[in-house]
């Protein structure tokens, strides 16, 4: 595995303009809901979108609708994503995973649209080009990860795989979330380029976001909760 150096921000797909720097980003360019009934994310509808950009355009690849808890195809048939979601104690672990469905490349060797090289993937939840149908839950409380100053958005985990195995992020990707307040949930977007390389020539396989949530002590009431935290947060002031 080669060894990258990351960089996030605002960025778009020039700002890491040295080789082989892999960048990721809550978006590069303009790209041309259920509630769930359990006290939990499982069963609900959540949209999610697989995007290609080129230097000048984004270019939305799959698209649809995932049934929370399940793996299933998008739109156009390109592209799946699995999701799931563990809780231990009062803490609720969502996975979502990209991939293609027949298990090859995300973007394929060569691949081009309109004659141009695809120099970045993009990854969305829930807004954007994906839809609007939020990654919900009714025990939803608020995420566990850093707050991102830059963006007003929090950074959960994004892991990109190659076909070795390897986390082209060596553990250290984020995925841009948008809180949307307590008992609804989450949407997010990323955008990831390699400093210019065809993301072809890469070999990345499937993406994968962590997302971790505070949720209620069983029997305690969100609104009390909630309201407890913020109380919380003004005393620490």
């Amino acid at each position: 595995m080669s060894i990258r150096l990351v960089c996030a921000g605002l960025i778009g797909l020039a700002a890491c303009a040295q080789a082989g720097v892999v960048s990721e980003a809550p978006g590069a360019l303009p790209v041309a809901g259920d509630i769930p009934t359990a006290e939990s994310a499982l069963g609900g509808s959540v949209d999610f979108s697989f995007i290609a950009y080129t230097a000048t355009a984004g270019f939305v690849i799959d698209r649809g609708t995932v049934t929370f808890g399940q793996t299933m195809p998008l739109n156009h048939g390109v592209m799946q994503v699995a999701t799931a979601e563990h809780t231990e104690g009062l803490v609720r672990t969502y996975t979502l995973i990209w991939s293609r469905i027949d298990g090859s490349a995300l973007i394929e060797p060569g691949a081009t649209i309109g004659g141009a090289p695809i120099l970045a993937i993009g990854l969305e939840v829930g807004e954007g080009s994906a839809g609007s149908n939020l990654l919900r839950d009714p025990d939803y409380l608020f995420m566990l990860h850093q707050f991102d100053m830059s963006t007003g958005r929090q950074r959960a985990h994004l892991a990109i795989f190659t076909g070795d195995g390897d986390d082209i992020f060596g553990g250290g990707g984020s995925f841009y979330m948008d809180d949307h307040g307590p008992g609804v949930g989450v949407s997010g977007v990323v955008a990831v380029n390699a400093g210019g390389e065809p993301i072809g020539n890469l070999d990345w396989r499937s993406a994968r976001v962590t997302i971790r949530a505070q949720i209620p002590a069983p029997g305690t009431t969100l609104v009390c909760v909630w309201a407890s935290g913020i109380a919380a947060l003004r005393r620490r002031r």
